[in-house]
């Protein structure tokens, strides 16, 4: 037959025909498709053009080397013998499809987009178009019709792995949500802190996702040597807003609130994200924010204003590099200060530059290195009395990140990585393992172990644990 022709001998027409008989052309067709599924696309491609070289209008051989250019990034060329199929056919559905799948490929998703949106009225139910519909409507950040498009999609065609992850995707961003959690940190010595939320998200407008969390706060520490006993618990809630302007730019603010010693203590933010082609950067600023770690931001009443800015570049949808600078303001309640009396602790800088390669897409496997700076000038000499801070970082680091998915109900993820700062002359590793597990539909259950061996940070000089769980249910 013709496929046992093609494998055992693709140098040769599959039957000698003339260059003149339609039957031959029928057949030259036919063995470049072949050639294409058997993965011998260089052969199949070298053949459509020495066709299209003879047959300059045939539909059939402009719609292969479509696909062809596409497949090698030709998309300019892609473009030209679109337009031509246009010429040819007029605004057919096979002619309209094809051009929003190079613009899918190009990644211009609003353009893809208003010709799916077309094709849609007319074939609604086309699960290949319906697909494309959706994902175009992700990447948009249409989040809340791309799930939609989902769920018509479910209902018309056998759900495949690949499809049950997308899905999930686009249901954990574009859907309302109901969330309980524990977090629980074990410190250095004595050092312990427990946190316990539960949160709401949901969409009031298509461009806008709302968040509301109310949380549970318990912190403490024995007495150990110099250091004195603590023990601090209040209750915090946050509202957040996210506005999706377009695929490119968003924005998002949030207020916090937490209520310790009987005072409310107000934490105000706003930020924003740009991401286009290779360039990604955002950020943003924090005010008043309470501090939590080290623990005495809880007995002296310490803020933090921060600003924060970060940029990277990726590269062949592999490599990034980027930078991210931080600067806190940081400072305590000035009748708390029984040193001087002062407010001001002094600024923090931070300077991260990092680096990132993907090795693998499934298993995903990356690794990745980092260079950290770090100087906090301290507004008076004993400040570190107050809130102790890292005075002075110069640190190096190297991160192995491996994640895989398993049937259609677990996610697993793990990293470690290792951390030298030669400032200080001190070597750690920081290790996670994550696991999530959809034990219905729309209900998740994530879990989380962090270890960091020999954390020499704010929390004090030692080993520290964090143990993390969450039921998440989408509805």
């Amino acid at each position: 037959m013709i496929g046992k022709e093609v494998e055992g001998n693709t140098k040769k027409p599959l039957i000698s025909f003339s260059e003149g008989d339609d039957e031959y052309l029928k057949r030259q067709i036919e063995k470049a498709w072949l050639l294409w599924k058997l993965d011998r696309k260089d052969e199949a491609r070298n053949l459509t053009l020495s066709l299209l070289e003879k047959y300059a209008d045939n539909t059939e051989i402009l719609e292969f080397a479509v696909m062809t250019d596409m497949e090698t990034g030709d998309y300019k060329q892609a473009l030209q013998r679109v337009q031509q199929l246009e010429s040819l056919l007029g605004p057919a559905r096979k002619v309209l499809k094809l051009k929003a799948d190079l613009y899918i490929r190009q990644k211009k998703w609003r353009q893809a987009a208003e010709i799916i949106e077309g094709l849609q009225d007319e074939y609604p139910l086309i699960p290949e178009m319906q697909s494309d519909y959706a994902y175009t409507l992700s990447m948009l950040k249409r989040w809340p019709e791309s799930v939609d498009a989902y769920q018509v999609l479910r209902d018309v065609q056998p759900a495949d792995k690949d499809f049950i992850w997308t899905y999930r995707e686009a249901l954990i961003e574009g859907s309302a949500s109901f969330s309980s959690g524990l977090v629980y940190f074990y410190g250095p010595g004595s050092l312990r802190r427990t946190v316990i939320s539960e949160d709401i998200t949901f969409w009031p407008l298509p461009v806008l996702r709302a968040f509301f969390d109310l949380s549970g706060e318990w912190h403490k520490r024995n007495q150990e040597g110099d250091l004195e006993s603590i023990g601090k618990s209040f209750l915090s809630h946050k509202m957040k807003g996210e506005w999706f302007i377009n695929e490119w730019v968003w924005l998002s603010g949030h207020w916090n609130s937490a209520y310790l010693d009987r005072k409310d203590f107000n934490e105000i933010g706003i930020s924003a994200e740009f991401r286009k082609g290779l360039f990604r950067s955002g950020g943003g600023y924090t005010w008043d924010h309470l501090i939590r770690d080290p623990i005495e931001g809880l007995k002296y009443w310490g803020k933090r204003d921060r600003f924060y800015w970060r940029t990277s570049l990726l590269f062949f949808e592999k490599i990034t590099i980027g930078h991210a600078i931080v600067n806190d303001r940081l400072s305590v309640d000035a009748e708390k200060n029984q040193i001087n009396g002062e407010s001001s602790l002094g600024d923090r800088d931070v300077h991260d530059f990092f680096t990132d390669l993907t090795l693998l897409k499934d298993p995903f496997l990356s690794v990745g290195c980092n260079y950290r700076y770090a100087h906090w000038d301290k507004a008076f000499v004993e400040a570190n009395q107050l809130m102790d801070f890292i005075e002075n970082e110069r640190a190096y680091s190297l991160e192995l990140y491996a994640e895989k998915r398993f049937l259609e109900k677990c996610a697993v993820s793990a990293g470690i990585t290792r951390n030298n700062d030669r400032k200080r002359k001190i070597w750690s590793t920081y290790s996670f393992g994550s696991l999530d597990w959809w034990i219905m539909e729309k209900t998740r259950l994530s879990m989380l172990f962090e270890y960091n061996y020999g954390d020499s940070g704010t929390s004090g000089s030692g080993d520290s644990q964090v143990f993390s769980l969450r039921v998440k249910s989408n509805f």
